[in-house]
């Protein structure tokens, strides 16, 4: 018989009448009869025919091929390929600073011009650098709700359970620990249709912990509707039980907020110690995740963005919440199927002014944490700046005086953002005054807070610092791989050496390196920043990437490759800023354990204790480097073992 003229199931009128339908291309006799429009019915994109003409579901591989068909369609649609779409060196507009003059002038305007993508040369500077082309059109296709998820097995509540049952104690890759981690994190990371066992807190102490986190965590990963939070926390804290439950079944994402908020609390507060902490945040973590389905169920909106974003920053401080980068790209993957990427330029009677305010403040929250997660681990960004389309927050009236100070700073940070895109998107081509430039007019125009917070204050000085030394180690890896091939007189090719072209003056100045390093691990070693909210995998990195900075320039300067050599004084600064960092990395790997490594390796690279390269050592050394796992910093590394080998 042959099944190539009749459909897999009944067409969508016969399934609706629930009649027979005999399933013929392109009419069925029903429809013909009728004189009615025959379409496809329900269910038929993810049905297949077998070759005996049974019909059953398709399998993963095949959904995803049709996926893909579909996505080659709309490009061919749109005059594009999704070949032309990767190598297109023009891509759209995103938010673009002002000149000197005029940058936050008015909190109501915001230019666009063209900014380039996130492409990276072949060579040594990156190791992880796939196209972002593929990630964002896929993200693009996603449905904007779940609701009717054919594969219930892979479920969305499922995969991000399941990324917080790998262990987050090395953020540059997903991993197991051993049986025993994965037996218990199965067992309380499970979502499950029961209602969870109510955590009993009294209201003062849940309003105590809630104060906390938006004294130490708020203004540094913005911005978390307080709101929502309360209305969770009354619900935990209320008397009756019977409210408990009604806001579980009614508002599940805000009991799910409630209960992140009061998991973070106690690893970013001094008050608990750090197996105590640990202790308390892991057993609220697996309360909010048993409720994870029932949010995604409930909530396909603003709400499922902040609950992400909670976990996000959850794992900052945290290896027990799996993949920091896994969990950021879906964030942003939800993101974007839900349209929160673009401005809705025409007004719809579903969608108030309000409520397009929210998704703004959702969009830019979750493209904070994206540039933030993937700048520090050197890995794609999860959209490109040049499909973003939604205005800034705050822009349009009457938001725009309704900004309170804080509110004012979350937009401050999401400019900060826009920063980091710009310096990564960078190939070399512009001097690092030029990203300075634009540095200094961000901190320069930071909004007053009233009343002044030092803390905050510290934090923008910080961010500005740890920035300057992205586009300084920027130049100095670019630098490297731009520099012209050698031929000697045999005809036999060599590759550049990173002492060569460390000493074109056109780039960077060894002195700009040592200044700005020095300054990032000066704010690393602040009293405020020994507390324990500011210790996360984050600052690990920033530490790993100021000490290979100063190791570059202390080689440099040991083997006089540079015009202005550093005198002993210098030298012994330098040193001890190393040290400093070094005993950072001690503290932060106690979370986070691959930070040992990363010491070792800096203990190893110092001129006081690293001889010469020769023989073993230097196949020693190849063998230590592996575990580094950002492209910049495995280009630092390379560059510091060939200083060695002088």
């Amino acid at each position: 018989m042959d099944f190539a003229d009749t459909r897999t199931v009944a067409c969508e009128r016969c399934s609706r009448r629930k009649q027979r339908c005999d399933r013929k291309l392109p009419v069925c006799s029903q429809c013909s009869d009728a004189n009615a429009e025959c379409r496809e019915g329900r269910g038929e994109s993810v049905m297949t025919r077998s070759a005996v003409g049974a019909v059953q579901p398709k399998g993963f591989v095949e959904l995803l091929e049709g996926r893909l068909e579909h996505l080659k369609t709309l490009a061919r649609d749109h005059e594009t390929s999704i070949h032309e779409r990767e190598t297109d060196s023009n891509p759209g507009f995103v938010a673009e600073e002002l000149d000197d003059n005029e940058v936050y002038r008015s909190e109501r305007h915001i230019h666009f011009e063209p900014v380039p993508r996130q492409d990276h040369p072949e060579g040594r500077s990156r190791r992880h650098s796939p196209e972002i082309g593929l990630l964002s059109l896929s993200a693009m296709a996603e449905p904007n709700s779940r609701a009717a998820e054919f594969l219930k097995g892979i479920s969305m509540p499922g995969i991000i359970s399941a990324v917080t049952e790998t262990f987050g104690g090395n953020p540059q890759k997903t991993t197991r620990m051993d049986a025993l981690w994965d037996g218990i994190a199965k067992d309380i990371r499970r979502p499950t249709s029961d209602v969870p066992d109510r955590l009993v807190l009294p209201e003062e102490d849940a309003l105590e912990y809630v104060n906390t986190y938006y004294k130490v965590v708020d203004y540094r990963y913005p911005s978390l509707p307080k709101e929502a939070v309360m209305r969770g926390i009354m619900a935990i804290t209320a008397s009756q039980t019977a409210e408990y439950e009604a806001t579980l079944a009614q508002e599940p994402a805000t009991m799910f907020m409630a209960y992140m908020v009061l998991a973070i609390t106690p690893l970013v507060s001094d008050t608990y110690p750090v197996a105590q902490a640990s202790f308390i945040s892991i057993h609220i973590l697996s309360k909010a995740l048993k409720i994870l389905d029932k949010v995604f169920q409930h909530e396909d909106g603003v709400d499922v963005i902040y609950c992400l974003m909670l976990l996000i920053i959850f794992s900052f401080h945290s290896s027990a919440a799996g993949s920091t980068w896994q969990l950021t790209g879906i964030m942003m993957k939800k993101c974007i199927a839900l349209g929160f990427h673009r401005e809705v330029t025409r007004l719809r009677r579903d969608i108030s002014e309000e409520d397009l305010e929210q998704r703004r403040w959702a969009f830019w929250s979750c493209y904070f944490l994206d540039r933030l997660v993937s700048s520090a681990l050197d890995r794609p960004f999860g959209i490109n700046d040049g499909d973003i389309t939604i205005e800034l927050p705050g822009t349009r009236s009457p938001f725009t005086s309704r900004l309170s100070p804080i509110q004012c700073r979350h937009i401050h940070m999401y400019r900060y953002g826009i920063l980091q895109s710009k310096i990564a998107a960078d190939k070399g081509t512009q001097p690092f005054s030029h990203h300075l430039n634009h540095l200094l007019n961000w901190e320069t125009n930071s909004p007053i807070l009233n009343p002044y917070s030092l803390e905050q204050e510290q934090h923008s000085i910080s961010l500005l610092n740890t920035l300057s030394l992205i586009a300084l180690t920027n130049q100095i890896i670019f630098a490297n791989n731009s520099a012209p091939v050698s031929t000697d007189p045999s005809g036999a090719v060599s590759s550049p050496k990173f002492y060569n072209t460390f000493t074109d003056r056109s780039f960077v100045q060894l002195r700009e390196v040592v200044s700005c390093s020095q300054a990032v691990i000066r704010s690393l070693n602040r009293r405020s920043m020994q507390r324990r909210s500011t210790l996360s995998w984050i600052t690990g990195f920033t530490a790993i990437r100021a000490s290979l900075g100063l190791l570059c320039c202390l080689h440099c300067s040991r083997l006089n490759l540079c015009p202005n050599r550093l005198d002993e004084s210098e030298v012994q600064d330098c040193d001890s800023f190393i040290d400093i960092a070094i005993e950072i990395l001690s503290v932060v790997s106690r979370q986070f354990p691959v930070m040992r490594d990363y010491r070792s390796l800096i203990i190893n690279l110092k001129p006081s204790t690293a001889p010469p390269l020769t023989g073993s050592r230097r196949a020693k050394i190849s063998g230590d480097i592996e575990f580094v796992g950002p492209g910049n910093i495995f280009a630092l590394v390379i560059q510091i073992a060939e200083l060695l080998d002088v």
